[in-house]
């Protein structure tokens, strides 16, 4: 986990420089799978 914001929250930074996205990430549920794709992740 990230001390300060976790993923979901850096995303929408990361997404306004045309940065690609793929989540690694110990949430595996599919609520927090498709909560990244919908923020605009490429990948979970």
């Amino acid at each position: 986990m990230m001390p300060e914001m976790d993923g979901f929250a850096l995303l929408p930074y990361l997404r306004e420089q045309d940065i690609p996205v793929i989540f690694v990430s110990a949430k595996a549920d599919v609520l927090s799978r498709v909560q990244g794709l919908r923020l605009g992740a490429e990948d979970y």
